[in-house]
Parts: C-alpha cells; sequence; structure tokens
C-alpha cells in the first residue's frame, strides 16, 4: 500500500516546532469502507487507544535506511532530525 502525504494547511501565525508538534487525526478513504476513515476514533476493549494521534514536526531531515529488513505485523521506524 502507498500512503502520499497530504498537504496540511497550517493556520496563518501559527507555529509549529519540535517542542510542541501538531497532533493530526488520520484515517484512509477506501471505497465504503466507513471503518477506516478516522482510525484515531478506535478504541481497544478496555478503551485505549489503537491508533494514536500522528505527531507534525516542521521540516524534518530522514535519514537513510541503513538496511532493509521485512517483518510481519511490525511497526516501521522512520528516524529524522529537525533544523
Amino acid at each position: 500500500m502507498a500512503c502520499d502525504s497530504p498537504t496540511i494547511d497550517v493556520p496563518e501565525g501559527r507555529i509549529i516546532n519540535s517542542d510542541s508538534p501538531d497532533k493530526l487525526v488520520y484515517g484512509f478513504k477506501m471505497d465504503n469502507v466507513m471503518g477506516v476513515r478516522n482510525l484515531t476514533e478506535k478504541r481497544g476493549p478496555k478503551g485505549e487507544e489503537l491508533f494514536p494521534e500522528f505527531h507534525l514536526f516542521p521540516n524534518p531531515i530522514y535519514e537513510s535506511f541503513e538496511e532493509i529488513k521485512f517483518y510481519k505485523s511490525d511497526y516501521l521506524t522512520i528516524n529524522v532530525s529537525f533544523q
């Protein structure tokens, strides 16, 4: 699955910095599948967050992968630094 990052409009005058990133809700528009439209609203059986908010940092610099590993059902970590 490829997920392009959408354009995010930041209100004029609002400053996003690495000390206080913007928190965004997210989901997917896939045909008529309503259950994935807003994943951040999903809760587990005990009320726990299943998909936490996405943290938006300004102007990240992405580091190259040292090696590529393939796992099933694991998290992908992308390391970045900030200007």
